[in-house]
Parts: C-alpha cells; structure tokens; sequence
C-alpha cells in the first residue's frame, strides 16, 4: 500500500475560459460554463477539472479472459449492424486463442409485463415492432456472430436484465457468473449492445459486484 503517495492516475486542469483538454477529445470539449443561475440560486463551477485513469495497466499481471457477445441478434440488426464488422474480429481472436466466450439475447416481450425500464419506453409500438425494449420477432444470435460448436451453444443466455449477470435459472440460481467462476474467468471483454444500457450495466455490475 502507499496511502501516503500522492495520486499519479489523476489529471487536473483548471476550469477558465477557452480551456481546452487534449486528453479529453483533443481539446474539443468545451470546459464546464461558469455559472449556472437557476430561478432562485446561482452554482458556482468548480476551480478545476479532473480526469481520473486505472491505477494499473491490464498486462501487470496474468489474466484468464472470456469474451461476452451482449444482444447482437437479429431484432436489433437494423439499429447496431455497423457493430458487427468489429464485434467480430473480436470473437475471431477469442475462438483463435481457444478461449471462452459467452452470449447472451435480450429476450423480453411486451406480455411479461412491466417494470420501471418498461415505463421508461413505454408500451406503444409493440404490435410494429418500434419499440426497442422488447422483442418482436426473433431474439436468435445474429449468423456472423452465433455460437458454432455445441459448448459455444450452451453458453447462450436468455436474458431479462440489463445487466447480464442478473439474470438467473427458474429456481433462482445465477446463470452467469457461476460459469465463469468454474473456468476461473477473472477479466471480461464485451462487444455487442447496447453501449449506453446493457455492455455499461454489466460492466458495472463486474467490477462492483465481483471486483
């Protein structure tokens, strides 16, 4: 430990006019504004600016990896196609190396009913298949991406939740993270979809959850 030393991960810029951060976009982000002054308070901004990196680098040590493929199926082709010339380079390179990869396929419909991310889209465009927060023809891996042999086949989830490792078997058992326990799996990659839902909830839920 060295709770002494100060932070070599951090990096602070001051928050002045024409600021610009070239670790942030190479300087095409705008700095905070200087004041917000809503109906009844004026907010200062903060001094400064700070960007905060991993502390550690991913080869300082020997890692086991598996790759999980999240909801790259054939409902959604339209809306993330352009994801899968690189989704799989990725899976290529994981096959390549012998080493596991997993699958899971939003699997939701409108009859299941409702929680608080079904309020959030609603329930119109169910019957035209608009509505992206249920399933409307078919949750099947896309080709290029399907799992091929019968163990690729049997890490294929059906999933429920936006994080991947909430999802569980009928008696309540986890259906994820036991798998990847019993490979010894201590790092994963995500490819797949959505950014911004599903990949960041679990990620976080990893690292969070199960450090």
């Amino acid at each position: 430990l060295h709770g002494d030393e100060h932070l070599t991960n951090v990096v602070v810029w001051p928050n002045t006019p024409g600021a610009t951060f070239d670790a942030w976009a190479d300087g095409v982000a705008d700095p905070m504004p200087y004041a917000y002054t809503g109906a009844d308070a004026r907010y200062d901004p903060p001094a400064s600016l700070q960007n905060y990196e991993a502390a550690w680098a991913l080869d300082e040590r020997t890692r086991k990896m598996a790759l999980l493929v999240l909801d790259m199926e054939e409902d959604y082709r339209s809306q993330v196609s352009s994801a899968i010339p690189s989704s799989k380079r990725v899976l290529d390179a994981f096959r390549a190396r012998g080493l596991p990869i997993f699958w899971t396929n939003w699997a939701k419909t409108a009859a299941m009913g409702g929680g608080g991310t079904d309020r959030f889209s609603g329930f119109r465009g169910i019957s035209n298949g608009e509505n992206p927060n249920f399933v409307h023809k078919s949750a099947a891996t896309m080709e290029e991406l399907a799992p091929v042999t019968e163990i690729e086949k049997a890490r294929e989830i059906k999933s429920l939740h936006f994080s991947k490792f909430a999802d569980r078997h009928a008696d309540g058992r986890e259906i994820l993270m036991p798998m990847l326990d019993e490979l010894g799996i201590d790092t994963i990659v995500i490819v797949g979809s959505w950014t911004d839902i599903c990949v960041l909830t679990t990620a976080y839920e990893a690292a969070d959850r199960y450090g």
